[in-house]
């Protein structure tokens, strides 16, 4: 499959990136990290998720009590699992926060901290877009039906269902299986992937320690929560709920990275030029807040400066909407609002 040709006319019609031209303005204004705002927002956005959904398992089954809690859980859990990325970029400047994202959400909800790590080849010319871009599906060659309807609501059902079995169960029996039918689960099955072909390569003897360490963090907090629920302080169906609410979380981030690119690299080596022009810009508003958050709908300046943390993403687009030339790259990426990019990614009238 070759590269859409709209990129490579884009590329000619647009002007280079000019990163170098802004850089010093970037640095000095929005690439620290405000580490407060970090654990704040992270903290009470796992908090009220976990709150709101043992609300839910005390209250009538299937009542629209139950039904508002579920929906403000999946809310702030999708909230605080996009911290991962947070994570990954802005973590080694934010003293102890990996480990705080693991032993807040990623333990407990089956994402652990090192199923994200590969993350680095959705940045790298190298590699993104390509079938080792582990974030990277050429959804715009797929019928529409699969994008809207059999991908995210029937295909994300199961989803739950491979955490559970993958970083709860799976890491019980590692000791007992060998090395080699090890490294073949953390090979394919040991990604937070959307890109199903992605093979990730063999541990180091460091990456090893991490993936052992956070598989038993996963387990140990899989048996709390088991006895918890055997010891009649948390009800039974709560785990029915849990699995309800990551489900929805799930169909929620599949809506959320269909509109992070155009998907038109055709697994095809790319340019940094042109990874911005396959990446999207979603405008602020209230509805992208729901799909988008932790600034996550400004993916194409993300791509341009993956270091600017995501609470200045948004007066950093601001600051480059008014600075740059108008033929610029970074303008192309930006969509009227999330329902026009969908319907140009499904018909590629990008």
């Amino acid at each position: 499959m070759k590269m859409n040709p709209i990129i490579h006319e884009k590329d000619q019609q647009t002007s280079s990136l000019e990163l170098a031209k802004f850089l010093p303005h970037i640095q000095q204004h929005f690439l620290r990290p405000n580490k407060l705002i970090y654990y704040i927002d992270f903290t009470l956005s796992e908090l009220i998720g976990d709150a709101t959904l043992v609300l839910a398992s005390r209250v009538q089954n299937w009542s629209a009590a139950q039904a508002i809690y579920i929906l403000v859980s999946v809310f702030f859990l999708f909230r605080a699992s996009i911290f991962v990325h947070e994570a990954y970029h802005s973590g080694k400047h934010i003293k102890g926060f990996v480990l705080y994202y693991n032993l807040l959400h990623g333990f407990m909800h089956k994402l652990p901290y090192y199923c994200y790590t590969p993350h680095r080849h959705h940045h790298s010319p190298e590699t993104y877009g390509t079938l080792n871009d582990p974030e990277y599906e050429i959804l715009g060659d797929k019928p529409a039906s699969y994008n809207i309807v059999i991908a995210p609501i029937f295909m994300m059902a199961i989803l739950p269902l491979y955490h559970i079995i993958r970083w709860g169960i799976l890491p019980i029996i590692f000791p007992f299986i060998g090395s080699k039918a090890r490294e073949a689960i953390y090979e394919n099955a040991s990604t937070a992937a959307m890109n199903r072909k992605f093979k990730r390569k063999k541990p180091s003897e460091a990456e090893k320690k991490e993936w052992y360490i956070e598989d038993a963090g996963c387990v140990i907090y899989s048996i709390i929560f088991a006895w918890l629920i055997y010891a009649d302080i948390l009800p039974l169906r709560i785990a029915v709920l849990w699995y309800i609410t990551l489900y929805l979380l799930s169909v929620a981030n599949f809506y959320r990275v269909m509109m992070n690119h155009r998907f038109f690299t055709g697994f095809e080596g790319t340019n940094h030029k042109q990874q911005i022009i396959d990446s999207i810009t979603l405008p602020i508003s209230a509805f992208n807040a729901l799909f988008h958050p932790v600034g996550s709908g400004y993916h194409a300046l993300h791509h341009m400066f993956p270091q600017i943390p995501y609470h200045n993403l948004g007066k950093a687009h601001r600051w480059l909407i008014k600075t740059l030339p108008e033929n610029h790259p970074y303008r192309v990426t930006v969509v009227r609002n999330y329902f026009t990019g969908v319907k140009e990614l499904l018909d590629k009238k990008f």
